[in-house]
């Protein structure tokens, strides 16, 4: 607790006589005489501690605590390069709004399908679905009315995807299926159906019930 507040190394050198260590009785067992808690930080805030018990009581002095301190903060920035990756890989795979992946995973996951279709003789069926009315939508209720309409519509076909099928945001009001590994044609029409029926359900947007078709 002292170390998120102060967010800063917290050193105990004798257990046995401070009662501020949570663990205290179950060190003693262990034969633990000190320990050192060092806050780990990622996007400015403490994400997690690295903690260090030591047999000898006392010894945690100030260089070992300086050198310490040191590696804890090379594993933050880590930890916060890691985190900035992962952001910059969402951002440059997924769409912002929906969480669906956008256009370029859309074309990655397209490639891999039709080549592991020309290597097993199946077909590979591409959707494009475009919203009737979203313009509509847009201007009677504000686009946070049609953000809403977009995340639900995006959820619901997404509920109707077999497993290894992805849905992606084409843009605006425009998504795309890609349905792999489909024996004949007539294997997508179950899925497309459930995508009509889906999206052809009210949408509650400002207490009034929105429809729409595609």
């Amino acid at each position: 607790g002292k170390g998120v507040r102060l967010r800063k190394e917290n050193v105990v050198n004798r257990i046995e006589s401070d009662p501020r260590v949570a663990l205290q009785e179950r060190a003693l067992q262990q034969g633990y005489g000190s320990m050192i808690a060092l806050p780990l930080i990622s996007e400015d805030a403490v994400t997690g501690f690295w903690v260090i018990y030591e047999a000898q009581p006392g010894f945690f002095g100030t260089e070992e605590t300086r050198l310490l301190s040191d590696i804890a903060a090379d594993i933050s920035f880590a930890l916060d390069y890691i985190a900035k990756q992962e952001r910059l890989n969402e951002l440059a795979y997924y769409d912002v709004l929906t969480g669906l992946s956008n256009r370029n995973l859309m074309q990655e996951h397209l490639r891999q399908a039709l080549a592991h279709a020309a290597r097993n003789d199946r077909l590979v069926a591409v959707v494009f679905i475009d919203l009737d009315r979203f313009k509509w939508v847009n201007d009677t209720f504000g686009h946070s009315g049609g953000d809403r309409l977009l995340k639900e519509i995006a959820a619901r076909i997404a509920s109707c995807t077999r497993e290894g099928d992805i849905v992606s945001r084409h843009g605006g009001d425009e998504f795309i299926m890609v349905l792999p590994d489909l024996p004949n044609r007539d294997s997508a029409t179950p899925v497309l159906q459930r995508v009509l029926e889906s999206i052809s359900e009210p949408v509650p947007i400002d207490s009034a019930d929105v429809c729409v078709s595609c």
